[in-house]
Formats: C-alpha cells, sequence, structure tokens
C-alpha cells in the first residue's frame, strides 16, 4: 500500500472519544489523547476544545500531527492506517469548528478477566496485574507497553482518585449529558464494558432512544452473570452488542487469554436467544490472522475488522514467507471484500526489521510460558523464522 501524503483524516472531525478511567479526551480512538483539563472543559464546546481546534485547523493545512502518529508511522512505511483502511482520507471539511460529532466512543475503564494477546496494560487489568506479578517482558524496544512505569502507576492513581472526585465527575456526566442530545452513535467499552454495569446503566437513561449504541464485550463473563446482563440490556432497543473476536478453537482461547472458547459459544448463545443484535469488530495481528478467514465464514455477520498498529511487531505484515503466502491463497480461495486490505498488505513489499522479529520471538516465548500455553498452534514456517522450537 503506498504511503499517502495526504495528511487529512475525517475522524478527527466526526468522532470524540473520551476515557473515564484514565481521564483523557480526544478525538479518534487511535490517537494520543490529551487529560482532561476541566475547567476549558466547562468554559469551552467539547466537541471543539481548543487542542481539538488546532490539530484539525493543521489537518485542513496539510500538516502531520503528531497525536496521530501511530497512522503516520504505518503509512511511511507503505502499510495499512486505520485513516486508510476505514476511507478517512479524503478531505470533506473545510472549517476546524464541528457542530457535532457523528460518533462518541466512551471507554469506561481497564477492568477486564482476559489478557489478550494483541492488549495491553493500558487497556486491561489483568494485563496489569500479570507485569505486576511476574516482572516486565524483556524486549529490546517498545518495552513501556509491557512494563510497569512512572506514568503506569500515575494512570492508576488518577484512576483512583477519579471516582471521589465528585466535581470532576459532575463536570463530565454534564457534558456527556448535552453531547447525548445530538449525538447518533455511541461506541462504549471498558476493558470488559458489562462489567461497568451501574455506570452503562447511568449512560443508557441519559442516551436518547433513537441514537444506536454499540456495547462492546469480550463476552469474558461467567454465563449466570452475562444472561443477568442481557435480561437488564433488553429494555434497551437501541443497543447492539459489539462482541471482539476473530478466532475459533485453540487460536481463540490463546489469542483471548482468560476466556474459554466453550464459555464464548455458550455466552453468544445467550445473545442470540435474547433478542439482541449483535456484530462482531476483529483485532488483526500477525497472531489473530492465522484463523481469521475461518472465522468470517463461521461467524456469518456483521464484521469490523482493524489492523494492530501499536506495538509495531505484531503489525500483520511481519510474517515469514510461507505464511504470507498460504494466507493470501486462502483468502483468494474464500474471497469476500473485506479481505481486500488484508491481501494488499501481505503482498506489500515489507521487510520485517530484526528490532521487530527479535520482540515478536521473546513475546510470543513469555506469552506462552506465563499462561503454559502450546505454540504449535502456529505454522512450523512461522515459528521457525523466529527461531522458536517446540517440543
Amino acid at each position: 500500500m503506498p504511503a499517502d501524503r495526504n495528511y487529512f483524516c475525517a475522524r478527527k472531525f466526526s468522532e470524540i472519544t473520551v476515557n473515564v478511567g484514565q481521564q483523557t479526551i480526544g478525538t479518534c480512538c487511535a490517537e494520543t489523547p490529551n487529560i482532561i483539563n476541566y475547567n476549558k472543559l466547562q468554559q469551552e464546546n467539547m466537541f471543539n476544545l481548543s487542542h481539538m481546534m488546532r490539530e484539525r485547523e493543521m489537518m485542513l493545512n496539510n500538516q502531520k500531527v503528531v497525536s496521530c502518529d501511530g497512522c503516520w508511522q504505518a503509512e511511511d512505511q507503505g502499510l495499512p492506517s486505520l485513516r486508510l483502511v476505514q476511507k478517512h482520507n479524503k478531505k470533506i471539511l473545510q472549517s476546524p469548528t464541528v457542530q457535532q460529532v457523528k460518533s462518541f466512543n466512551l471507554v469506561f475503564g481497564t477492568k477486564c478477566g482476559m489478557t489478550c494477546s494483541y492488549c495491553t496494560q493500558n487497556s486491561s487489568s489483568s494485563w496489569f496485574k500479570d507485569l505486576q506479578h511476574n516482572g516486565p517482558y524483556e524486549l529490546i524496544d517498545q518495552v513501556d507497553l509491557y512494563s510497569i512505569g512512572n506514568k503506569n502507576l500515575v494512570i492508576k492513581k488518577i484512576s483512583a482518585v477519579f471516582g471521589s472526585s465528585k466535581k470532576n465527575e459532575q463536570i463530565l456526566f454534564e457534558q456527556i449529558c448535552k453531547a447525548a442530545k445530538s449525538v447518533d452513535m455511541w461506541y462504549v467499552t471498558g476493558g470488559e464494558t458489562l462489567l461497568y454495569i451501574k455506570l452503562l446503566l447511568k449512560l443508557l437513561n441519559i442516551i436518547p432512544s433513537t441514537a444506536q449504541v454499540v456495547i462492546m464485550t469480550g463476552l469474558g463473563i461467567k454465563e449466570k452473570q452475562f444472561t443477568k446482563f442481557l435480561n437488564i440490556l433488553k429494555a434497551y432497543p437501541n443497543v447492539t452488542l459489539g462482541i471482539s473476536a476473530e478466532n475459533m478453537y485453540e487460536l481463540y482461547e490463546f489469542n483471548r487469554y482468560g476466556n474459554t472458547y466453550k464459555n464464548f459459544l455458550t455466552c453468544l448463545t445467550a445473545v442470540k436467544n435474547s433478542g439482541i443484535d449483535y456484530q462482531f469488530f476483529s483485532t488483526l495481528s500477525n497472531l489473530t490472522v492465522f484463523g481469521y478467514v475461518d472465522f468470517v465464514q463461521w461467524a456469518d455477520k456483521k464484521i469490523e475488522a482493524q489492523p494492530i498498529i501499536t506495538p509495531s511487531f505484531m503489525r500483520i505484515q511481519n510474517l515469514d514467507p510461507a505464511s504470507k503466502k498460504f494466507l493470501i491463497e486462502k483468502m483468494q480461495t474464500n474471497y469476500c471484500g473485506e479481505f481486500d486490505w488484508l491481501i494488499e498488505t501481505l503482498q506489500a513489499d515489507h521487510e520485517t526489521s530484526l528490532n521487530d522479529k527479535k520482540n515478536l520471538q521473546l513475546f510470543l516465548q513469555e506469552f506462552s510460558n506465563r499462561r503454559k500455553l502450546n505454540l504449535n498452534i502456529f505454522p512450523n514456517t512461522f515459528l521457525e523464522w523466529l527461531n522458536i522450537h517446540v517440543v
């Protein structure tokens, strides 16, 4: 995929992302957000905070915005970014001021019982506990994702303070109430969103019934508790469950460690029986892509897929030639339009850096050893390429 030197992204103008736990606010969910300044939040329009206006102005002038480095770095290498995969690079706006946004991404916190392979401590409390109890992953770089530094401890402290800061909590809630009047699309996530059921119900009760609400879930909850949540959500016909998954069987249990495939199927059956609408959201990395074609054929439901950008060693194109060839042929044989960007990515002339290759090897060995997982679920050529020998 050729690098696109147009630096416009419509998501800067059409989305708002608020992380309640980390007390951050931004536009696109993939950008580096800002810590919430509650004085400015009271004084300025939530959709048009001063830092948002500056960055939109830069984009309108075709200048590279630093908070979007995740996309720029991928595109600089001729690789896919969320901006290009989701076709948000067409310049359709002329003003940095927006009257309303199309979607609101609300993150409650990190409470989650799973340690998905592509996740980090920034989104999962179980990942944080793993690093806290077992120590950091000894990687060459990108170590901040897999070690507990001062920044992570500060975020934990901020999250703990937020619950007792009634003034800030009220300011944020009032702003969300204002936004609820004009936003038609909401994406609500955790961690595991359903573990924040009280906050979720508080939100659902202020959002108009005409707005669509997608509640993200990994289905990593025991059947009895999950069924209880479903019975509560039946009262909200504008709710859709966004189920996070991209694999089946052993690959599912490896990449979404902390849940069993059996429990996943049990909870999915409960969703189908409840009558609540649902769709899948798939996160594609070089570890989840192996079982993705089979999952698409099995799911028989709408799937929104997005590529991993960070950490760089998990990007889809960091694979051995034989695995790329196998995956391309499988997607071409079982073709659907959703595979186009994946095929293009795997066909790109890309050579994995030595650091990314070594980091992937170190991560896979450490991740599997801590969880007593078998790596023989991956192709031999992939493991040999990484110099990993499975007994």
